[in-house]
């Protein structure tokens, strides 16, 4: 019996070869499509220049330039922010141009000095403007700095791409804080201006671009009083159990914040000064005097009007400086303070206000601030006065 092979049909094998070929072509057509020409140009590489050799250096980003740095990325270390240079500028000055600027209320996120400039991931450009001057100026010898209301338009920029990562424009308050000791004025000018110390206010909108929880610096007790002039403090986001109010008290809208001379019935602050981040709200207490009951003539020429009148009370979310409660008081007085500690020449002062009072405030925080029992009207007593830090004079009423 004779065995036969099957005959591959002709048919079968052109068509296999031909799907070869094809399969052939496509993939060397995928390898040419891939391979440049020699006539084809290179892709172009853009251009940033290198880094500054000093801070200073990076004040062309505000205009526009771009320049070498670290490249900036929202980091997920909670222990490594990225870091900021600041420069400002004064759009009322004759020739306003960008100024390199250190601020307090950044400690961390600030680059120190040129030997961390090779930190440096964005720059914050602040322009300022003039809006409302303030009854409260500061007098030195020589020299008189007024205070203003300002405007301010914050940008944060990548300095690599010079693109803006954000922007926004706010309103600050310079009278949450006194005068400086000291002040230094340039030749030939005696009178100068400036606004508030803006660290604080920087440093709230720069965390939206760092680490979520990243470590913010410590504040003191005295820093909340910048809540009642548009500075939130965001350490207070997470306050503790029992939390607390913060208590900021001027007797008329020129003064600065603080408790000295604060009237009965306003609460104290031990809560906060003991433990500044659990003050989840600032009470905001603003003294309008209306009529004059007396005149108080204390030794150094120091003279003390006392007044009947209301206050203001405006309290405001710690963390966000938003307003969540307001109402007024009345308040009044009937003698002289054996004691009073001067802001200025002639001051303003109220004896009491409303009981009421600290119940509003303590609405807040459930009924009750820790550490602060519901002050007591005390009985008025005789005898010397005292001035500035406790120097006894004698006195006398007019």
């Amino acid at each position: 019996m004779e065995t036969r092979r099957p005959v591959k049909s002709a048919r079968c094998s052109l068509v296999l070869l031909l799907a070869l070929g094809l399969a052939s072509t496509v993939a060397c057509k995928k390898k040419d499509e891939n391979r440049r020409s020699d006539d084809e140009p290179a892709p172009k590489r853009e251009y940033v220049p290198p880094a500054p050799s000093t801070l200073e250096g990076y004040e062309s980003v505000c205009g526009g330039s771009k320049v070498g740095a670290k490249p900036y990325e929202k980091h997920t270390d909670t222990k490594l922010p990225s870091k900021v240079v600041v420069f400002q500028k004064y759009l009322d000055e004759a020739k306003p141009s960008y100024r390199y600027e250190r601020l307090d209320g950044l400690v961390g996120f600030q680059v120190k000095d040129n030997s961390e400039i090779a930190d440096v991931e964005l720059v914050a450009c602040v322009d300022l403007k003039k809006k409302t001057k303030t009854p409260s100026q500061c007098n030195y010898y020589g020299g008189t700095i007024e205070r203003w209301v300002m405007t301010y338009t914050l940008r944060f920029v990548d300095p690599i791409k010079g693109t803006e990562l954000s922007k926004e424009e706010f309103e600050l308050d310079p009278r949450s804080t006194g005068c400086k000791d000291t002040a230094s004025f340039r030749q030939g000018n005696s009178s100068v201006y400036e606004g508030a110390d803006y660290g604080g206010r920087l440093l709230y909108s720069l965390l939206p671009l760092q680490a979520e929880g990243v470590q913010l610096p410590e504040i003191k007790a005295y820093d909340l009083d910048d809540v009642c002039t548009g500075t939130p403090r965001p350490q207070a986001a997470a306050a503790a159990a029992p939390s607390t109010v913060h208590v900021a008290y001027r007797p008329r809208d020129e003064y600065s914040w603080g408790l000295e001379a604060r009237p009965k019935n306003v609460p104290k602050n031990e809560g906060s000064t003991q433990a500044p981040t659990s003050a989840k709200y600032v009470a905001c207490i603003t003294g309008k005097p209306v009529t004059k009951k007396q005149t108080c003539n204390f030794m150094m020429g120091s003279v003390l009007e006392i007044y009947d009148g209301t206050v203001d009370v405006e309290v405001r979310e710690t963390a966000t400086g938003k307003v969540v409660g307001q109402q007024s008081f009345k308040a009044n007085s009937r003698v002289c303070p054996d004691s009073h500690k001067f802001w200025a020449g002639t001051d303003v002062y109220f004896e009491s206000v409303e009981p009421a009072l600290y119940d509003f405030v303590a609405s807040f925080v459930g009924g009750s601030l820790p550490g602060s029992e519901k002050p007591k009207p005390a009985a008025a007593s005789g005898g010397g006065r005292s001035f500035g830090g406790g120097r006894s004079f004698g006195g006398n009423m007019l």
